[in-house]
């Protein structure tokens, strides 16, 4: 499917790009669970790979290395560089947990694997002591500590498992000619498929941030990659409902008025759900004639 996908674009002038979501995987056996997310109880996440496990880094690098040998693509987008966080879930279900609070959510994203663990205590943390205290809070009683140093401190130990990947593929890349972006986000809190970039990856890599995040945070990570840091940056903007065009998009992620002029790639997701009469109504020519790129993009 994937490979008569790509013939059939380059046979329209269309050059492919590779999307890989590294640390999802649907459906684990019981063997590849060895290698998932672990909660402050033991659980093993249903469709979260843990970065800790080099095995688990190593599966993402050869994701890039063989689409690349197999198909000849050299520009990749990739996502989840951490394990996917507790408000993810299995089969992009999209229930709402905002009835659990942002300290809740962030106690039951964080990774109690045995590579955690082993990844903390070189660090000098106790990773189980902090399970510990999790369990307690979550299971409500009155006695738990305040966990938010305790919260700090492991969600750091999942911070720098993600650098740590990213200097991998950013290697790779170096290595294969590959020119790589990858999902990110300057909050340092944020537990989903777009990881914390801070202050920015890699040089090689490009970052690209998600702009119709209702809170506007997209359009500051753009702002913060490219006029701080010099980077070359890009977005993803949701077209869902499917009638939306894409000014329309970005505005949903609130007006980005001069920071669309910081923007080197703009992604329209999903594309794949509108039919293919409907896609002049996207109005892709208003953005462009608002875009003015910075003349060393240019």
């Amino acid at each position: 499917m994937g490979l008569t996908a790509i013939r059939s674009a380059r046979a329209a002038g269309l050059e492919p790009r590779g999307w890989i979501i590294l640390t999802h995987l649907d459906g684990m056996s019981a063997d590849e669970q060895r290698f998932a997310v672990r909660d402050a109880w033991g659980s093993p996440s249903p469709f979260a790979l843990c970065p800790s496990h080099p095995e688990v880094r190593a599966f993402g690098l050869e994701l890039i290395r063989h689409t690349h040998r197999t198909a000849g693509v050299t520009v990749f987008q990739v996502e989840a560089l951490m394990g996917l966080g507790f408000e993810h879930l299995v089969a992009h279900d999209k229930v709402p947990f905002a009835w659990l609070g942002r300290r809740a959510v962030t106690a039951l994203s964080l990774c109690f694997c045995t590579a955690c663990t082993a990844r903390a205590t070189e660090a000098g943390i106790d990773l189980a002591a902090i399970a510990e205290r999790v369990r307690s809070s979550v299971s409500g009683d009155p006695g738990a500590d305040d966990l938010d140093d305790d919260l700090l401190v492991a969600r750091a130990v999942r911070t720098g498992t993600g650098h740590a990947f990213a200097a991998e593929i950013a290697a790779l890349g170096n290595d294969l000619g590959l020119s790589i972006s990858v999902a990110g986000t300057t909050d340092p809190a944020a537990l989903g498929s777009y990881a914390p970039l801070v202050p920015a990856p890699p040089a090689n890599l490009t970052p690209y941030a998600f702009l119709s995040a209702a809170s506007g945070q997209g359009w500051r990570d753009v702002t913060e990659w490219s006029e701080r840091h010099g980077r070359r940056v890009g977005g993803v903007v949701e077209m869902l409902p499917a009638q939306r065009t894409v000014a329309e998009a970005l505005a949903a992620g609130g007006e980005p008025g001069p920071v669309l002029a910081l923007l080197d790639d703009l992604y329209l997701y999903h594309l794949g759900q509108r039919r293919p009469d409907t896609l002049d109504l996207l109005h892709v020519d208003d953005v462009r004639s608002a875009h003015r790129p910075r003349k060393d993009n240019a």
